[in-house]
C-alpha cells in the first residue's frame, strides 16, 4: 500500500490510503489553524501521516514535495522555517524504523 501526503491550504487536511490498485481504504481528517505557506503544510501533513500510519501499523509514504522529502530524509537538516515539523517527523520516523518516505513527482 502506498500513501500520498498532499496538503490544501484549508484549515482541514484529509489523508487517505488507497491499495496499490487505487482502491480507497481508509481516510482521516485533521484540523489546524491558520494558513501557512505551502511547505510548511506539506511538512505538517507528513507529520500527522506518519503518526496516523504509525498507529495503523503501515509503512509507505509518497510525497511530492520535494523540498519536504529531502529534509525529513537528512536527518541534519533543519534549517528550512519548518524546521521544528521537519524535526518532529523525524523522531516520529525514529519509532517507525519501517517507514519509507520517497520523493513522487506529479
Amino acid at each position: 500500500m502506498k500513501f500520498n501526503v498532499d496538503a490544501a491550504m484549508f484549515e482541514a487536511q484529509s489523508m487517505c490510503i488507497r491499495n496499490s490498485r487505487g482502491h480507497f481504504l481508509k481516510t482521516t481528517t485533521c484540523w489546524h489553524a491558520g494558513s501557512p505557506p505551502p511547505q510548511e503544510a506539506e511538512a505538517i501533513g507528513l507529520r500527522d501521516a506518519i503518526s496516523w500510519l504509525g498507529r495503523l501499523g503501515l509503512s509507505n509514504i509518497e510525497l511530492d514535495c520535494k523540498l519536504v522529502d529531502d529534509s525529513i530524509v537528512d536527518k541534519n537538516t533543519n534549517q528550512a522555517d519548518f524546521g521544528s515539523i521537519i524535526s518532529d517527523g523525524q523522531a516520529l520516523l525514529q519509532q517507525h524504523p519501517n517507514f519509507k518516505i520517497s520523493f513522487a513527482m506529479r
